[in-house]
């Protein structure tokens, strides 16, 4: 998530040799803006290892990383903002047997919560309240969309991954 942050490429690598593509990336339209990176078939990060964000400059920056074992190909993506209430990234295809993950990245407010289904995973918060809030839950077959509950404006993204 990035907040107050000029236009211009996003990219990261690991200490591994893994490259990630941006697979969402969604704007408020006020500069700040929320992406999910993948790389698919990646290797693991040996012990001390490292990832490396770039992205242009940005007066708040948070970056979470979540490791998925057995993805076989990223099956779809959405995303979407609003100024305010409960936060919907879209409808994603899914397919049973893989994973739903998604991101919200929220602008001040009461911490985010997910829909029913959703393990939400640890948020991180930015002074004065900025957070970006990430979830997973297992796919069904047809579509998923990540969702939740908020009091500000949000950019909500969903990624569907095939096991």
């Amino acid at each position: 998530m990035l907040t107050n942050t000029h236009s211009g490429a996003v990219g990261a690598s690991d200490s591994a040799g893994n490259s990630y593509s941006v697979i969402a990336d969604q704007s408020d339209g006020a500069g700040d803006r929320t992406l999910i990176l993948a790389a698919v078939g990646a290797k693991s990060l040996a012990a001390g290892g490292s990832v490396t964000v770039t992205f242009p400059t940005s007066s708040e920056h948070h970056a979470a990383l979540d490791a998925f074992s057995g993805v076989s190909a990223i099956t779809g993506h959405s995303s979407a903002t609003a100024a305010s209430g409960p936060f919907a990234s879209g409808a994603a295809s899914a397919s049973g047997g893989g994973i739903v993950f998604a991101a919200a990245g929220i602008q001040g407010g009461e911490n985010a919560t997910w829909s029913a289904g959703f393990t939400a995973l640890p948020t991180l918060l930015v002074a004065p309240a900025d957070q970006l809030a990430t979830a997973y839950e297992s796919a069904g077959s047809g579509s998923a969309q990540g969702s939740g509950s908020c009091n500000h404006q949000w950019m909500a993204a969903v990624v569907t991954l095939a096991g």
